[in-house]
């Protein structure tokens, strides 16, 4: 909304591009949607001009008349008719800004004069008056176009003709895979280019039957066109006698893309990190023997969603006593007992951009020596490792390399192992039973974003990650004296910055005094 009218009552130019019959609820519904925005921004911090220059970028890298189809993600039910809240399919938000039902498709220019052009395309859910009396109004042709920037609109109705149009003589098409995301109709689109020779008629396709040699996939096969993750198109379709399309997953070429941040994606992954470490510090604060660990989730939640999260990113793990050494403990449902410490790991989801944030704090506000040995052991680890996150020169392969060979040196200092063997030694026959995940993951629209990208690229600038070191001695043995069962872990989101990383959750308390004082109030 122009900034001019945010206190405006009236409906301002920016609705004057929204020519269909609506009543004045709906259109004062869509002006309280645009009072959220800042001028130009098509979701809240970002500008609807960088979601257009990321799908002209991804159409830089194709030849020239390939085609993306992209599609949003199917509402997920509970039970019954009862729906989970949505979550849009990362992908398909990373290029759309969209956040309900529809199908993007996306069409390079097959000759390009002066740089590679390319043909937006979206296709929504058709009116409907009932469902929108039970769901509210949906996101209709002239919003697709002129506040979510679509070259052309159309109703789903239209999906099979209109995308097999744009299939059929593609060189190249790239599909979505995620499980989420389905629609009989693109399948069965893909499914047609991919087993035609050269297309049935671009006009008229005929609707699959049961006794037909190309049917819609299923739903568990994914989107792959009809062919299993086991068959690529080219055997399916040489099954068939026919020469195939090529087609290829959408996710590598995205995940390239969305492993580095803009400056508009940093200030939304700071602000979703600082609004986690500072719901952390409110659960410190009312931290004490006899609360619920349940009570500290909820509070987590309560604090993240008064400032602007729309859910959290991962169910949290408020884990105390021995049960901080269950890296995924989800129970919450013991209390706080005097003496133990209590382990806290959570995130949220702001503006789709998630964050996650760990603390070990005691329950009872002070460090035991044994519990503040260890302690002091992984914060050693995590400070080193953030200190060696550069661009260029490290990598989260090389970064969990050096906390596995700083937390091998932590074992024999703390006596865990038997003293005189080789730090390779202890690597080899006793990491694994104090510390047996990884230093750290990518971060963004998914809390393990970009997960095809792997751990062995070195770090760039704008690449977020956490970096999350661990020790967890188990309970069982006698031998361990009173470091049995005591489990830490400090996990902090960062930014790779020219120089080195900026630490996002700052806020969250981390050394023993900044803690003890937290722990007072």
């Amino acid at each position: 909304m122009c900034a001019q009218h945010t206190q405006d009552a009236q409906p301002c130019a920016c609705l004057d591009g929204l020519k269909d019959p609506l009543d004045a609820g709906v259109r004062l519904r869509r002006l309280a949607l645009l009072q959220l925005l800042a001028e130009g921004e098509l979701t809240p911090g970002i500008q609807a001009s960088e979601y257009a220059q990321r799908r002209e970028r991804l159409c830089r890298a194709l030849p020239p008349g390939s085609v993306v189809v992209l599609q949003a993600a199917n509402p997920q039910y509970m039970a019954g008719i009862i729906p989970y809240p949505y979550r849009q399919d990362p992908d398909f938000f990373y290029l759309t800004g969209i956040n309900q039902i529809a199908v993007a498709v996306i069409q390079t220019d097959p000759s390009p004069q002066g740089g590679t052009q390319h043909r937006y395309t979206l296709f929504v859910e058709p009116p409907n008056s009932e469902k929108a009396r039970w769901e509210g109004e949906r996101l209709d042709l002239e919003a697709a176009k002129t506040v979510f920037g679509a070259h052309e609109a159309y109703y789903t109705t239209q999906l099979r003709r209109r995308l097999l149009d744009a299939l059929i003589h593609a060189p190249l098409v790239l599909h979505p895979t995620s499980s989420l995301a389905h629609s009989k109709d693109v399948a069965w689109a893909l499914s047609e280019a991919l087993l035609a020779p050269s297309g049935p008629s671009p006009t008229t396709p005929s609707p699959p039957s049961p006794a037909s040699t190309s049917p819609a996939p299923a739903p568990e096969k994914g989107m792959g066109g009809g062919h299993s993750a086991d068959a690529p198109p080219s055997a399916v379709a040489g099954a068939a006698g026919r020469q195939p399309i090529s087609a290829v997953p959408l996710t590598a070429a995205l995940h390239a893309m969305r492993v580095r941040k803009s400056a508009a994606e940093v200030r939304l992954m700071r602000a979703s990190a600082d609004a986690s470490a500072q719901a952390l510090r409110k659960c410190m604060a009312m931290t004490r023997p006899g609360v619920w660990e349940r009570s500290l989730g909820v509070t987590f939640e309560y604090e993240c969603k008064m400032k602007g999260a729309s859910r959290l990113s991962f169910p949290p793990i408020v884990a105390s006593g021995v049960d901080a050494c269950t890296i995924h403990y989800l129970r919450m449902d013991k209390v706080l007992r005097e003496g133990s410490l209590v382990l806290m790991d959570a995130g949220c989801e702001l503006h789709g951009y998630c964050s996650d944030v760990t603390r070990t704090w005691p329950v009872n506000g002070r460090f035991s020596p044994p519990q503040r040995d260890v302690y002091e052991a992984v914060l050693d680890t995590h400070a080193r490792c953030i200190e060696a996150c550069k661009p260029g020169t490290s990598s989260i392969r090389s970064l969990h390399q050096l906390s596995v060979r700083l937390t091998c040196e932590a074992l024999k200092d703390l006596r865990l192992v038997p003293q005189g063997i080789s730090i390779e030694a202890v690597e080899a026959r006793h990491l694994n039973t104090f510390y047996w995940h990884s230093v750290g993951h990518l971060l963004g629209l998914d809390t393990h974003d970009s997960a095809s990208m792997g751990f062995d690229k070195p770090l760039q600038p704008g690449q977020c990650l956490t970096i999350e070191p661990g020790l967890y001695i188990p309970d069982h043995e006698p031998h361990f004296g009173a470091l049995r069962g005591v489990g830490v872990r400090i996990e902090d989101d960062v930014v790779v910055t020219e120089q080195g990383c900026e630490v996002l959750s700052a806020a969250a308390p981390v050394a023993i005094g900044e803690l003890e004082e937290q722990l007072r109030k």
